[in-house]
């Protein structure tokens, strides 16, 4: 164990802990590095894929495709409903 300096406060701190005691500030990046690490580890693939998608293209651009997805489908349903109208399968 060995003695940093807070990158905030410039007190010393121990390098094994996460936070500062003075002032909070986080001083070991690597344990939180490898906490994001074990988080995403953790998630399922639905969920990294939405996150990717949510990260490259906003909400508003995933939100506007499961609308086309939807009305697709509408259609889909209306047009095989005609069809059996008209040929009274």
């Amino acid at each position: 164990m060995t003695l940093i300096k807070c990158p905030d406060c410039h007190k010393s701190v121990s390098d094994q802990a996460e936070r500062c005691p003075n002032c909070g500030h986080p001083v070991n990046v690597e344990s939180n590095s490898r906490d994001d690490r074990n988080k995403d580890d953790n998630a399922s693939h639905g969920e990294k894929i939405w996150s990717v998608l949510r990260e490259q293209f906003g909400w508003r651009f995933i939100l506007v495709c499961l609308l086309m997805i939807f009305l697709m489908a509408l259609a889909f349903v209306v047009l095989c409903r005609g069809l059996i109208g008209i040929f009274g399968v």
